[in-house]
């Protein structure tokens, strides 16, 4: 036994132990590699790539804020003073037109009409008295019992009488007019706004009372540049984008800026506004074709990988020289490179990429399960290759 210890604790001992097992474990790995390598060289990876399809095209938009607004929007109020008694409608409250929404106080006119009546009245007493005595004055002008100039009053007394008979009705009819712009009535229908005097306030002639607005035909009212306000034209579809979704409106007309720095308004028309939800005074985005070029290619987003320090990877499977050369891959037809690139900007499953990728590289671009495969690989085509379409 203190052999065998001795012989276990010597130098000469522990190496060649070392030894053997660095030789079993070599052996173990080159029994792995080579059986690995079997597997692959009897199937290489499938990679399907963008093909033949040629560039991607994502159309580009250019975001402008509009607003919905209603076709009127105004102050109402009196063209006449008194003191307002009562206000029918509250804020955000809707009415039609011709509906009662408020009046002022009317004792005073009522007062003056009573008044006007007995004036009206009596010119109407006058007027009878005036017609009987032209009557017989002309019965006794026959019999010459009396002056011509006693038919001469006459005829101006009835004159006269008619004359004050008119004038008690036209008062009559100023203060019935009155007494109805008292009335404050809806010019069409609508909504409250907003309420700017209150019940007991005297009101002066064009003092406004309540902000209302039209409930129907409402608009879209976009503030453009000139410049592409000019690209426009009247019947032109556009794409709005609402929070219920993207749809369609069309420019129903343009009024453009007589300057530069200004804003050229455009008004939009949607068909079905009503039933869209849309309200005055909400926010929309007004979508344009933009022809500004930028530099980069569109890629699907599944074609990226990434790769640190905000980069990304774009694998390409590149044909071998001599298809089926010898490699360790006996069916593999491409061989993956990996190219870093930078995204400039994303549109729905495509973004826009800038970099070491080339236009040329396109046909090579691995599509998608970019995570089965790593720089050097060597690889074979699908069947048939993908061909991405650019939305339109």
């Amino acid at each position: 036994m203190p052999s065998i210890q001795r012989l276990t604790n010597s130098p000469i001992f522990l190496v060649s132990v070392f030894f053997v097992f660095l030789s079993a474990a070599l052996g173990v790995s080159r029994i792995t590699h080579s059986s690995t390598s079997n597997d692959i060289a009897a199937s290489a990876v499938l990679v399907e790539t963008l093909g033949d399809g040629g560039e991607i095209f994502v159309p580009e938009y250019e975001q402008f804020v509009a607003r919905v607004e209603a076709a009127q929007r105004v102050e109402l109020g009196f063209d006449i003073a008194s003191r307002l008694v009562s206000i029918s409608k509250k804020e955000g409250e809707a009415f039609v037109a011709g509906e009662i929404l408020a009046q002022l106080d009317t004792a005073r006119l009522q007062a003056r009409q009573t008044e006007l009546r007995a004036t009206r009245d009596r010119a109407v007493a006058s007027l009878d008295l005036a017609k009987s005595s032209l009557k017989r004055t002309k019965g006794l002008r026959t019999n010459s019992n009396v002056s011509a100039q006693a038919l001469d009053e006459a005829i101006r007394q009835r004159q006269a009488a008619e004359a004050d008979l008119a004038f008690a009705n036209a008062q009559l009819s100023s203060i019935k007019l009155e007494l109805q712009k008292s009335v404050l009535k809806a010019p069409f229908d609508g909504v409250v706004i907003e309420r700017l005097s209150d019940v007991g306030r005297t009101m002066s002639v064009g003092l406004p009372v309540l902000l209302v607005e039209q409930s129907a035909m409402a608009e879209i009212r976009a503030s453009l540049p000139l410049r592409v306000a000019q690209k426009l034209a009247e019947g032109q579809a556009v794409r709005l984008e609402h929070s219920a979704g993207v749809f369609e409106a069309k420019v129903d007309r343009i009024k453009f800026s007589l300057s530069g720095n200004r804003a050229s308004d455009v008004f939009l028309h949607v068909a079905d506004i009503d039933e869209r939800g849309l309200v005055p005074g909400e926010i929309l985005s007004l979508q344009l074709r933009s022809d500004r070029q930028r530099s980069g290619l569109w890629l699907p987003i599944e074609a990226l990988s990434e790769y640190g320090r905000g980069l990304w990877s774009v694998y390409l499977a590149e044909p071998l020289a001599v298809e089926g050369e010898a490699n360790s891959v006996g069916d593999a037809t491409a061989v993956i490179s990996r190219k870093t690139v930078m995204i400039d900007r994303f549109a729905g499953d495509y973004v826009l990429v800038r970099g070491g990728l080339a236009k040329d590289d396109l046909p090579n671009v691995v599509l998608r399960a970019t995570h089965r495969i790593v720089a050097n690989q060597k690889v074979r085509y699908a069947d048939q290759n993908a061909v991405i379409v650019g939305a339109q």
